[in-house]
């Protein structure tokens, strides 16, 4: 390996996890945020649970798929690329309810604001 695929790989990794230190300072901060009367707390609770709900929903149908996928690259190309897919489907869904989740919560502070 060249030294510069060492730093590049090393830059990768320090900026996967500054932002990932970021998104949880945000994310942290946004909880900090006034929600709201109890009626706007009301709603919002409502509306993430709605989402929640449409998540699990749309998480259990993605599932099968994945499952699909990953069986035939699995058996087609090479059980690697059966891996990397299942490794990125699963990063992108724990994304989803990650970004779904600081959406819905920070919807009612942005009302209040």
């Amino acid at each position: 390996m060249t030294a510069s695929q060492i730093v590049f790989r090393y830059l990768g990794l320090f900026v996967v996890v500054l932002t990932g230190l970021v998104a949880a300072l945000r994310y942290r901060s946004l909880k900090k945020e006034s929600s709201g009367n109890e009626r706007m707390i009301h709603l919002a609770d409502l509306i993430h649970s709605g989402a929640m709900t449409y998540l699990k929903t749309q998480y259990r149908i993605l599932l099968i798929v994945v499952a699909f996928i990953t069986l035939a690259l699995f058996f087609g190309i090479d059980p690697g690329t059966a891996i990397a897919f299942v490794c990125g489907a699963g990063f992108s869904m724990i994304a989803g309810y990650i970004g779904m989740n600081a959406a819905t919560i920070g919807n009612v502070r942005t009302t209040d604001a």
